[in-house]
This record gives C-alpha cells, sequence and structure tokens, in this order.
C-alpha cells in the first residue's frame, strides 16, 4: 500500500523502480510498471537508493546503515525508526544501555555497569520530559529481532 502510493510520486523523477517482494504476484508489478527483482542481493547492487517499506510496527527498531562510498571509505550509522518519538526514543535508550554494557562488561562488575545505566536512564528521562525511561538492567536492550541490517 505504500509502496504502492510512493510510485506516482517518484514518476516524475524519470527513475526506475525494482522491487524484491517474492509474495507480490507479478501483475502488480506490470499494473504499476516496476521491475521485479530476484533477490535482495540484486536490487542493492543494481541501485543507487534503496527504500525500505516495511510493515508497520507498535515498536522502533534501530537499522544499521553501512554507506560504501567510491573512494573506497567506509561510513556507518544507526538509524531508529518507529511509529511515535516515543518509541525511538526508547529504542535509541535501550540501544545505547546494550552497548555500553558491552563495552563496560569487559572492565567492570554487574553492580558498577548497573550504577552507569541508572545514570543513563536518569538522562534519558530529562531529556524526553519524563517519557521512555523504564528501568532496565545493564543486560538487557534491543533483541537482535529489533535490529535490522542494510547495506
Amino acid at each position: 500500500a505504500i509502496a504502492q502510493e510512493m510510485i506516482p510520486l517518484l514518476r516524475p523523477f524519470d527513475v526506475s523502480i525494482s522491487a524484491f517482494s517474492p509474495s507480490v504476484p507479478d501483475a502488480v508489478f506490470q499494473k504499476y510498471g516496476v521491475t521485479r527483482s530476484t533477490s535482495l542481493e540484486h536490487l542493492f547492487s543494481q541501485h543507487d537508493i534503496v527504500v525500505e517499506l516495511a510493515p508497520y510496527t507498535e515498536h522502533a527498531v534501530g537499522v544499521s546503515l553501512s554507506f560504501y562510498h567510491d573512494d573506497g571509505q567506509d561510513e556507518f550509522s544507526m538509524l531508529f525508526v518507529g511509529p511515535t518519538p516515543e518509541s525511538i526514543h526508547e529504542a535509541e535508550r535501550l540501544y545505547l544501555v546494550e552497548e555500553m554494557s558491552r563495552l563496560l562488561g569487559r572492565h567492570f562488575t554487574e553492580t558498577e555497569i548497573g550504577e552507569v545505566v541508572t545514570l543513563v536512564n536518569q538522562l534519558f528521562t530529562r531529556s524526553r520530559g519524563g517519557a521512555g525511561a523504564s528501568g532496565v538492567s545493564a543486560s538487557t536492550g534491543l533483541s537482535a529481532s529489533a535490529r535490522k541490517r542494510l547495506h
């Protein structure tokens, strides 16, 4: 639905539009003038810009973005997307707690890491006016299923 609504908005820019979606019938691709890609690998290798239009979710997720520049340099970034600013704020907090706990775990005890997590939770509470900071233990964070990777 969102992808189908986006197609007419892109047409004035004279772009070729491809998609990888095994469950969508060929008739839908033909109706909208979209080229079917045979795999995600093919889709990514043939296009300069890729837009992911996944189904709506109640929770925010972290998306790891990798940019591969022509000069051989790589750039990495984390992008958080979700249905509300509060859910995104919470996903950012969980990610920070998870990464920080992983890094600190090499040098400090769970109790010491818990002190840092408590401080981070307080900072996130202040930055959001009290929203989105349920207490999280030092070992908790975004589950692997809440992370997506785009390359």
